[in-house]
């Protein structure tokens, strides 16, 4: 019998995240955790068990997020354009999650670093494989691709852009661009 309960708990997580995703998406990150339990078929206390607080249920999503751009990191890998390909992935995903993002605690300092030393480290590769290739600028490292999430995850969140994909393609090409290595002679003077 325990391994029907270990598989209702899983169902259960499972059909959790999934009302929880959902739900974020379409009535943001203040949706009443009951609302969840409920789109879920569970109850409240089996959403407690599971999630304590709703920044554990936010992380979670999160988290499983991220480990789908870790197998495309993975699929990928031998590409070209790898690096770019992840960002793309991660900022495609930030597109379907911001709400989510807006339910996590940055008090939670540690688990909130901890999620972004995970990305930092899923792009080093790539990066340094861009850079070797002469896909990316010299001066380009991962922080940079942090820099740029940040910024895309940032105008996606403060814009009521119709449709998300078009501001990411958009943003995308922007930012492929400043990444990008060209001669020295075309390199703008800022300064």
């Amino acid at each position: 019998m325990p391994s029907k309960k270990r598989s209702d708990a899983v169902q259960n997580r499972a059909a959790i995240l999934d009302a929880a995703r959902d739900l974020f998406a379409s009535e943001g990150a203040d949706v009443p955790l009951a609302r969840i339990a409920e789109r879920a078929g569970v109850g409240r206390a089996t959403l407690q068990r599971h999630f304590p607080h709703r920044h554990d249920l936010a992380a979670a999503i999160y988290l499983e997020n991220l480990a789908r751009v870790e197998d495309l990191a993975h699929a990928v890998a031998d590409e070209p354009d790898a690096a770019l390909l992840i960002l793309n992935e991660i900022i495609s995903f930030h597109a379907g999650s911001s709400r989510v993002l807006a339910a996590l605690d940055a008090d939670r300092v540690e688990e909130v670093e901890s999620i972004r030393l995970r990305t930092r480290n899923l792009l080093s590769g790539p990066v340094a494989q861009g850079r070797r290739d002469g896909r990316l600028a010299a001066s380009v490292d991962e922080e940079d691709l942090l820099l740029a999430i940040e910024m895309i995850v940032g105008a996606m969140t403060l814009s009521n852009h119709r449709e998300p994909e078009e501001l990411i393609t958009r943003a995308m090409r922007i930012v492929r661009d400043g990444l990008a290595a060209r001669p020295e002679a075309s390199q703008p003077n800022l300064g």
